[in-house]
Parts: C-alpha cells; structure tokens; sequence
C-alpha cells in the first residue's frame, strides 16, 4: 500500500479475495492498524476474482472469460461510478468476460451497491461480439449505445459489415439485448428524395 496510509479500494477487494473476510470485517481491522479506508461497497460483501471484471470499465470489456486473472491489488482502475446507473453496455460486456448470465451478473453488481436499470432476461447469456454490437465504435466496447434511442441505421450498416450477419439477424439480436433497432429507416432530408421516403436495409 502507499506511504500515505489510505488503502486503495483494489487492496482491500483483493484482500476479501485472498482471505474470504468480507469488506467490512477487513476494514475495520486496517482501520485498527492506522489505516484509512474509504469505500462506497456495503461491509457484508465478499469479493470474488471476477468481481474486479464486474467494476472496472476497462477490464469488463478487454478481458477474454477464458483468462480470468487472479485478483490481485492494485489491479483496478477505473471504476464504475456508484452514483450513476450502470451503462446497458457495461451489463452486456461484463456478463461475457466473466461468463455469468444476466442476472447473475445484475445482482452482484447490485450487492455492490450499483443501480442497474436496464430489463433483461435472467438466463440470458452475451458474448463480446454483442458488446461490441452495443458500443457506440463497434470495435472498440466502452462508449455504449443508448438504449433509449433506435439504433442509428448507420451503425446497423456498419455492424453488418463487421459481422458478415444478415440485418434481420442483427436486429432481432439487438432487440434479444434490449436495444431498438429496425431494418427500415427514414432516408434524411436533403438527400435529393421525396419527403417521407424510407428504406428497407439488405
């Protein structure tokens, strides 16, 4: 840990790792020792090696399932905010890395104190192809897609591309994840078309 005795929340996950004590048991005895510890997680939580997966906003999305590292301090980093819901995407993403369902994943982000607002099915299962079809860049998970608003035609075009997927694959996929998405958009104005013309993607 660093000179200034304030613990950094990665040493005391890890440390409920390493010696199955929960965060507030852990605590309480660095707190003993002269150190400050300063977190937002509730004290009844155990950690797990895949939880730092489930935090971090890096390591949910680049992390292969298949190579779930050891948890170990100072591993964490950007942190998910526990002010702000969890991002639709981030849910995506973390249940593939880690390999948990949905609602496996959910409630332990919930026993960690976050909001999540975005309805899925439990049992549902994702894969880092589906969190990079929810990501704003596609091949670059991190930015994620807006739940709330259709998924732009643009992005279903470029999605095709990337995946070789039909777009009624695609989109019943997007809808199977909780997005809007169709194969008919609105062509823009000022394209030379008649107004209220539409197209049906292929």
């Amino acid at each position: 840990m660093t000179d200034d005795r304030v613990v950094p929340l990665s040493h005391l996950l890890g440390a409920s790792v390493a010696t199955r004590l929960t965060v507030g048991q852990i605590t309480r005895r660095l707190t003993e020792l002269g150190y400050t510890v300063r977190h937002h997680l509730p004290e009844h939580v155990i950690a797990d090696s895949s939880d730092q997966l489930l935090l971090d906003r890096q390591r949910a999305v680049t992390a292969p399932r298949e190579t779930i590292p050891r948890f170990t301090p100072g591993r964490i980093g950007d942190l998910l905010d526990p002010a702000q819901p969890v991002p639709a995407g981030h849910l995506i993403a973390a249940a593939a890395t880690t390999g948990l369902t949905i609602g496996q994943a959910l409630r332990r982000l919930r026993e960690f104190g976050y909001t999540v607002q975005h309805r899925l099915p439990d049992e549902l299962r994702t894969s880092h192809t589906d969190a990079r079809l929810v990501s704003t860049k596609l091949m670059r998970p991190g930015s994620w897609l807006d739940p709330g608003q259709p998924v732009p035609a643009a992005h279903l075009i470029a999605a095709m591309n990337w995946t070789g997927l039909p777009i009624d694959q695609l989109v019943r996929r997007f809808t199977e994840l909780g997005y809007q998405a169709s194969d008919v958009v609105d062509i823009p104005p000022g394209l030379g078309l008649p107004e209220g013309v539409r197209i049906r993607l292929r």
